[in-house]
């Protein structure tokens, strides 16, 4: 069965292109697991212990939550995870602002995460069983293996197991580099689980998406096994497949990995009905089987319904789904009566997929329920949910009368987006009319199908330049790193005085050293080499020479993407001076002490070549700032500016590139450094062009000029607005608003001696009240 968020052409139409991965490392590659420092169950042992469960909920940001782990235990679930936690956050900082953050993700001192017992009135009112946030995993994202063991052991009394989220797909785990964004990098991810696995006191838990390949993906999880994993959970889909293009996942692969390992194996994928549950057991193998999306739009998803109809599942057993109301108000109770704070975000989550098939037909609550909010001030009373109440009970007067509407209790002609169903695990017996009917009313529980992406269509020719250019501007991003690195050395570097002056003729757009110059800087860098040997001694020689061999090559890599850019090929320009400043040394090499290298502080050639390195960096970077603005990747070229004027202050063409791109990004304070910059220009550089400077002159700052004050008052009416907003907020509870108080300014422009207010200018203002 496809997962909740799975669709017939994100599974044929829509393929993605194969990845090119490096040769699979050897299992014999990685070190032995070691023995951890406490004494703790591991493998089946622990699974036994923990009551061996086959119903998972599976780790969900903003979504598996105190209240929601308590619903979901409530209706079937064995085990369930924790929403994942950003380690590096959960342990940088401290005091109150670290606190904050480890109690709204695990909040240790209420005491209710992780207990083995909560009170709560409701379940008691129902007849059920006492509550309790026991067995639970807590899954960390992170990268640092140091990192990740000092926020795991902060949690490690208050749970039975720690997860890694070798899993998610988004965008964000790719900027943080955690998730299934490690999954290149085995050696790194042996080090994280290893480390934790090694010194916690409870055992360690990992969660993986599969590769393109069966042997890739067989490989990855054993090498996760050797780290130190006592269970693997295995999500069936690749890193690529995610929201239209999520597809279905391969159980098949998860029962490789079932047959390759000897611990315990969780399948994860394709849970969209209740019945799913026993397909997954039965094709992969697994001990259990874990659920997100399906969990989300029916809390019951492992529950068993009743074989007659109850006050939860309304029309059992001919429709064994729970109803939407029900559900929404058992949550909303566990919400209210727990010390735990949920949030508004949570909440609202939660809410718009439960209620997401009543919400199809009566879309006019939508906006009713997005403007809920939970109030702390009444933490642990209904009236923190009063919002929430409202809305359901609007709902529920609705569906109330659309049960005794007849239509609804029949397939309409056209489905609601998200509900027409899907069944690729067709059964002859006849008991999908049903486990997985055709039609499920809007009063019930049901899957979500995730509407197909509309066919392909060619594209135009506008949109087939903005693809272009989008590959260009990727292209040019393949730098990044290299450009973070050298802003970082470029701060660091030592300031040496000038010998040489340099002095660049041409005037193109990408900067091109005069001949004659650099001739003048060969004479004096031979002249240096023939006389350093008596200063220096034998020890300068190399270094001057890999300087001076590091210098030539990074120059001739200059002058052949100054040729490329001229002809027009600006991204294999941009590849090249990337190339180049990856020739010239780091600071370590370049701008070490003389003591350290054993060199005489005095020798006349290493100031010099520290100099010419220095500027051929600071033209490199600035040309690379053209390449970007030729992309229009107005943010990278204005980044490799500033990591150029650090090299080589006042650098005009530098200069006149990073006033365009703050021109281009706008804002306030990028058109106010785009004059400055232009003003430098006119101030500092009298050499320069007569009709440059004129067109700056005439139009460029006249033109700024004008941008920045219409920037200033846009601006300053954006905060006014909000300032205003704020203020009708506070004064609102008054019955009064900002209208209410009027501002003037005073006669006398002396500041008064007491009382009245005074502005920013000297000036002073009266705040009168007005009815």
């Amino acid at each position: 069965m496809p997962e909740p968020t799975s669709n017939l052409a994100s599974s044929s139409s829509h393929q993605l292109p194969p990845i090119e991965y490096t040769p699979i490392p050897s299992l014999d590659s990685f070190p032995e697991t070691g023995t951890p420092k406490h004494q703790k169950l591991t493998s089946w042992d622990f699974y036994r212990s923990i009551g061996s469960p086959k119903r998972v909920v599976a780790p969900m940001v903003d979504q598996s939550e105190l209240a929601w782990r308590i619903l979901s235990r409530r209706y079937g679930s064995d085990l369930v995870y924790t929403p994942m936690i950003n380690s590096k956050k959960f342990v940088e900082g401290s005091g109150k602002a670290r606190q904050k953050f480890r109690d709204l993700n695990f909040n240790i001192p209420l005491g209710e995460e992780g207990s083995d017992l909560i009170s709560l009135s409701s379940v008691i009112a129902r007849g059920g069983r006492p509550d309790t946030d026991r067995p639970l995993v807590v899954q960390f994202c992170g990268n640092d293996p140091d990192v990740l063991l000092e926020a795991a052991e902060v949690v490690q009394d208050h749970c039975d197991a720690v997860d890694l989220n070798l899993g998610c797909p988004q965008h964000i785990a790719k900027r943080g580099h955690y998730g299934s964004f490690l999954q290149e990098d085995w050696p790194l991810i042996f080090r994280l689980i290893n480390k934790i696995h090694l010194n916690l006191k409870v055992p360690v838990t990992a969660k993986m998406r599969v590769f393109d390949s069966v042997e890739r993906t067989v490989a990855y999880a054993r090498m996760i096994e050797r780290a130190g994993a006592q269970i693997i959970t295995v999500h069936g889909r690749t890193r690529e497949m995610k929201g239209h293009k999520s597809g279905l996942a391969d159980w098949q692969k998860i029962r490789a990995v079932k047959e390759a390992v000897k611990v315990p194996i969780f399948a994860n994928g394709n849970i969209l009905y209740p019945s799913d549950f026993y397909d997954s057991l039965e094709a992969t193998g697994a001990e259990g089987v874990m659920s997100a999306e399906g969990n989300l739009y029916n809390a019951a998803i492992f529950d068993r319904a009743p074989d007659q109809p109850s006050r939860m599942y309304p029309q059992a057993p001919q429709l064994p789904f729970p109803s939407v109301v029900e559900m929404t108000r058992e949550y909303l109770e566990i919400v209210s009566e727990l010390k735990t704070e949920t949030s508004s975000s949570a909440i609202k989550g939660h809410l718009f997929k439960l209620c997401r098939p009543a919400l199809e037909v009566h879309r006019d609550l939508r906006p009713v329920l997005g403007s809920c909010r939970y109030d702390q001030a009444k933490k642990g009373s209904r009236e923190c949910v009063s919002s929430f109440w409202d809305f359901l009970e609007e709902l529920e007067r609705r569906i109330r009368i659309d049960l005794e509407e007849p239509s609804y209790r029949t397939p309409p002609k056209v489905y609601p987006p998200g509900s027409l169903p899907i069944n690729l695990n067709p059964k002859d017996d006849g008991s999908d009319e049903i486990n997985r009917p055709k039609y499920i009313p809007h009063w019930l529980l049901q899957p979500y199908f995730r509407p197909s992406l509309p066919p392909p269509t060619p594209p135009t020719d506008e949109q087939e330049s903005r693809r272009l250019r989008e590959e260009r501007v990727a292209e040019s991003k393949r730098g990044i790193q290299l450009v973070k690195e050298a802003a970082a050395a470029a701060e660091k570097e030592k300031k040496i005085p000038t010998k040489v002056e340099e002095v660049e003729k041409n005037q193109s757009d990408v900067h091109q050293q005069g001949g004659s110059q650099e001739g003048k800087r060969a004479v004096v860098m031979e002249n240096a080499c023939e006389g350093s040997e008596d200063q220096a001694g034998q020890s300068s020689e190399p270094l001057a020479k890999k300087l001076k061999e590091a210098l030539d090559q990074a120059r001739r890599g200059k002058e052949r993407a100054n040729l490329e850019f001229s002809k027009g090929r600006h991204d294999s320009a941009l590849g090249i001076y990337l190339d180049s400043l990856q020739q010239l040394p780091p600071e370590d090499e370049e701008g070490g002490t003389s003591q350290e290298e054993g060199r005489d502080p005095t020798d006349p050639l290493l100031p010099l070549l520290h100099q010419e390195i220095k500027d051929l960096k600071a033209i490199l970077y600035s040309n690379l700032s053209a390449c970007y603005q030729h992309n229009l990747d107005w943010e990278n070229s204005k980044r490799v500016c500033e990591i150029s004027l650090k090299l080589k202050p006042d650098y005009p063409k530098t200069l006149n590139r990073r006033a365009r791109a703050n021109e281009e990004l706008g804002g306030l304070s990028n058109l106010t450094q785009a004059l400055q910059d232009y003003e430098k220009l006119i101030e500092h550089h009298q050499d320069l062009p007569g009709d440059f400077i004129q067109t700056l002159e005439s139009q460029k700052i006249p033109e700024l000029k004008r941008r920045i004050q219409e920037a200033s008052t846009r601006e300053r009416e954006e905060l006014m607005s909000k300032l205003r907003s704020i203020g009708d907020g506070i004064l609102g509870r008054f019955g009064l608003s900002c209208d209410n108080f009027k501002v003037t300014r005073n006669q006398d422009d002396r500041p008064p001696s007491g009382g009245g207010g005074g502005g920013g200018d000297g000036a002073s203002y009266s705040f009168n009240f007005v009815r």
